[in-house]
């Protein structure tokens, strides 16, 4: 028995819509980035956060045994405005990092101590 009509196009809607799944984009969302908030308000943080293991470049560069210590702290203001009639805000964040990297590089080990600020953060929504 061959297909209908509707029954072909029903299928080639599904495999369409699978196929355009496929490039979904995600997005990033600050949390509590759309809670109503008064306008006006201000809010400051002060967040830290400690990372430690190993490294793993699976044989991208010649680094084997690689292990990470860091540690990042972050202050952040965060500002709620009117904007053309609508409620606005904007975050200002400061990171500052420090860590200690160790590894064996074409076999001879090495370490590392960075420490500073990072990547300077605005974000507005």
């Amino acid at each position: 028995m061959m297909p209908s009509v509707k029954q072909l196009l029903a299928h080639f809607v599904c495999v369409l819509s699978l196929c355009h799944s496929a490039t979904a984009g995600a997005q990033d969302l600050t949390p509590r980035a759309y809670v109503v908030v008064p306008i006006g308000s201000n809010a400051t943080t002060l967040s830290y956060s400690h990372l430690q293991g190993d490294l793993q470049f699976d044989g991208a560069v010649p680094i084997t045994d690689a292990t990470a210590h860091a540690s990042v702290a972050m202050f952040s203001y965060y500002r709620s405005l009117d904007l053309f009639g609508r409620t606005a805000s904007v975050t200002f964040g400061l990171p500052y990092g420090v860590g200690d990297f160790r590894g064996t590089v074409v076999d001879a080990p090495k370490t590392a101590h960075l420490s500073g600020l990072s990547i300077h953060l605005f974000d507005c929504l």
